[in-house]
Parts: structure tokens; sequence; C-alpha cells
């Protein structure tokens, strides 16, 4: 079965939410395992080193605390200290129209404001997704490489009037739905007593036992002796 989450990754137009299973910069797949893990290395000890806002090379439960904390004010927007379904759909559905948008100006080669599918298989050019996706070069190629069966199916479950175009109409209809999934998902994990709504605890209960998990000596910071060989040389690097 086709969904929409499977859809966007592989054409390349989906919401584009980054996740330790997309490829790092340089991880090319001829790399050996040793390189390509010292790649991943360096950027986990780089995203610690963004979290340590005093520079002192450790990082508190407060720094580690704090964009997630910061997410769940700008999604409150209703200031009651609690996430309801619709404040965490809404979360998601601004940053996805505000990417479709410029996915579909980009695939739409002609303006005139539909994607053939002509023009959905040639894909933005090659210059177009590296200069404005920041890494989009790979996911094009990907994209390229999947066979035409699949491209086909792709593209008819997003054409959901069959007229062989789409339009804003249908990325608006396909994005609601993955809207609402990713709603009633966000919900279930995070809504621990089942009340319909998501306290700032609740939102927060992975990021601490994530913290727990990676301070090994319980000093309350995440510090080099916590980090695995190559994180530790990486962050403790000027």
């Amino acid at each position: 079965m086709v969904t929409w989450k499977s859809a966007f990754l592989v054409l390349g137009i989906a919401m584009a939410i980054p996740s330790a299973a997309n490829a790092a910069p340089g991880d090319e797949a001829g790399a050996p395992a040793t390189e390509r893990g010292k790649v991943r290395a360096n950027e986990r000890a780089s995203g610690l080193a963004r979290l340590d806002a005093d520079g002192d090379r450790s990082v508190t439960l407060e720094e580690f605390m704090k964009r997630r904390i910061a997410r769940f004010q700008r999604l409150d927007k209703s200031g009651d200290g609690a996430l309801d379904a619709a404040e965490l759909a809404a979360g998601r559905a601004g940053n996805a129209a505000r990417r479709d948008e410029r996915r579909m100006n980009r695939l739409d080669r002609d303006a005139d404001g539909y994607v053939t599918r002509v023009e959905y298989d040639a894909g933005p050019s090659k210059s177009e997704d590296t200069a404005k996706d920041n890494g989009g070069l790979e996911r094009y190629r990907f994209r390229r490489e999947a066979g035409p069966e699949r491209r086909a199916a792709m593209f008819q479950h997003l054409d959901r009037n069959g007229d062989g175009k789409l339009e804003r109409v249908e990325y608006d209809a396909v994005r609601k739905e993955d809207a609402d999934y990713q709603s009633r998902r966000a919900m279930h994990i995070f809504d621990r007593d089942r009340d319909g709504k998501v306290t700032l605890e609740e939102f927060t209960s992975d990021q601490r036992a994530r913290f727990t998990r990676l301070d090994l000596d319980g000093d309350g910071r995440i510090t080099a002796p916590d980090l695995p060989p190559i994180q530790r040389a990486n962050w403790m690097q000027p």
C-alpha cells in the first residue's frame, strides 16, 4: 500500500523531517563503515556542542531541555500549559505547507499551477535541489533511481482526481491527512494519562530519559567521560 509518507520521501516533495536515519553529509554508500561511523560521531558531538550554551564542554539538563521546552511554548497557542491535538497538528502543518509550496514551484517548470507527470518525473534540476534544499541532491538521485512503476504509483496516490495533473488543492489534501496522522501519533506517544492533553512534563519526559541514559556517571552533566571515544575526541577539539 502506498502511503503519504513513502510517496513524498521517494519523490522528493514530502515533509523533510531530519532523523538519525537520514544519510549524513559525506556519508557515501561506498565509504568504509569506520569512516561513516566517524562522520556520525562528529555530527553527534557537534550537536552536543550546540547545546553547550556556555561553552564549558558539558551539557546540563537545563541546556539539554532548552529547545524542547521552547518548542512546547511555541506550540501552546492557547497558553494554558498543555497541548491539544489541534495545536500539535498546527505545528507540523505550517512547516509542511511552506516546504510543499517551494517544492511544487520548483517542479512546476512552466508555472501554470499544475505539475504534470513529465514534470514530476523530471524533478527539479540538480542545481536547484542542491542550492535550495540543503542536501536535496541525494534525494533527487534517490527519486530518479526509483523504478517507473513505483514513480507511477506515487504520482497516482497524489493525483486525487485522476486528471494526470497535481494541483495545490491535492497537495493540501494529502498534507492534511498527514498532519492528522502525525497529530494522532504524537498524542499517542506523549499523552501518557490519555486525558486528551499533553502537559510540559509529558512533552519532555522522553528527553529527560534520554539525558539520564547519556549521563553515564550520573553527575547531572553530559561531559567527555560520558561519550564514546570518537565523540569524546571530536567534542574536546577547540
